[in-house]
């Protein structure tokens, strides 16, 4: 049996609240601008929810589809007063969908990946260390465990050979579960799949318990806000600290114990990825670390911090609904390439990926993860 969270009466006092406001979150919701449906609003969402809730209107395909076609970004939660909490609503109430459809398409699809080869790009799981186990120090314990993720395994170890070679020069002890790492579960959790994101929860802090680590480094900012928040709201116990990497090697700055060791003559500007600045408020330590690297100058894109725009790949949007989260980026990378930037950096390889993936061959503006200049500038 498929279990799911439930709507306590306080949370339908705020999703009816929410479905009959002024609807000042629309303009905040990228899936809402690049669709142009009411369909597609945050309070068109509340509405279907409680419509279920209620027992008026079952979820149908429509509603299904606007449940879906959120990123998970957090910005209709920025733009509303009360904080009624909608995207953890949604959350739930595609966990109620899943619960009813377990074999819904695309969603399940990921889930079945994941299941399967604890990765939701469809990789072998044997191979997810192969290009990066040469470098990672081999330990049955350390006092931090570097917690990869999918991304940077398989899609993008340029970001996780960074983070490696960063942490060596710290010298800090530290390893990585080689063989025994899955995916945090932020793509299960985000398309309803609760029994499973149970799982491989439970399965990640046991191999941290066994490590006997301390606190545990990530440079994914999905990784990051999913062990750090959802496992607890799993009702898992975490008993390491978990830090962003831009955290941890900021704390270094601040005490002198690092510092750069070379310019970059670039002009830097930074996006902000949803799940570290809106979810989880980190907006201050990957630009200290960008302003810290002397050059041409850093600049904000217009719409930063907890302004900024998704990228539109988070949610499921990318892989459910790929023409909505092309739409979604391309307007983002447009703000960076009206400023003129050399670069365009962001803390999360999710949005790499995407930005990489759908930017215009005659662009001039590289698209960096932030461990990548942290690297070049810091490394020997």
């Amino acid at each position: 049996m498929i279990e799911t969270k439930k709507f306590d009466k306080n949370m339908i006092t705020l999703l009816e609240m929410c479905s009959t406001c002024m609807k000042m979150c629309k303009d905040q919701c990228p899936t809402a601008w690049a669709t142009k449906s009411e369909r597609i609003t945050p309070y068109t969402r509340s509405l279907m929810i409680i419509l279920n809730e209620k027992g008026i209107k079952e979820y149908d395909q429509a509603a299904i589809e606007a449940e879906y076609k959120c990123t998970a970004c957090w910005a209709c939660e920025e733009a509303c007063l009360p904080k009624v909490g909608l995207p953890n609503m949604i959350e739930i109430a595609r966990s109620d969908i899943i619960a009813k459809n377990p074999d819904l398409k695309p969603m399940n699809e990921i889930a079945n990946r994941v299941e399967t080869l604890h990765n939701p790009l469809n990789e072998p799981a044997e191979e997810r260390f192969n290009r990066l186990k040469n470098i990672i120090p081999e330990k049955k314990k350390a006092e931090y465990v570097y917690f990869i993720g999918c991304m940077a395994c398989y899609r993008h170890p340029e970001i996780a050979t960074s983070i490696i070679k960063l942490l060596k020069q710290t010298e800090v002890d530290f390893t990585a579960m080689i063989g025994d790492e899955w995916c945090c579960g932020s793509p299960i959790i985000r398309n309803g799949f609760t029994n499973l994101a149970q799982k491989l929860a439970q399965h990640n802090i046991e191999q941290f318990e066994k490590f006997k680590c301390k606190k545990i480094i990530t440079g994914c900012s999905a990784c990051y806000s999913t062990i750090k928040k959802d496992y607890a709201e799993l009702g898992l116990t975490l008993n390491q600290e978990i830090q962003h990497f831009t955290e941890f090697f900021d704390e270094l700055r601040i005490k002198n114990k690092i510092s750069p060791n070379k310019n970059l003559d670039k002009i830097i500007s930074y996006h902000d990825p949803c799940h570290l600045g809106r979810r989880m408020g980190v907006y201050d330590p990957p630009r200290n670390l960008l302003k810290a690297i002397g050059g041409k100058k850093f600049i904000e894109l217009q719409f930063n911090r907890e302004k900024a725009r998704c990228c539109g790949a988070g949610g499921g949007v990318k892989y459910n609904y790929s023409d909505i989260a092309k739409s979604i980026g391309i307007r983002r990378l447009e703000e960076a390439q009206l400023l003129n930037v050399d670069m365009l950096v962001s803390a999360c390889p999710l949005c790499k990926n995407h930005f990489m993936a759908i930017q215009n061959d005659k662009s001039k503006t590289e698209i960096k993860d932030i461990t990548e200049l942290i690297a070049y500038v810091y490394l020997d």
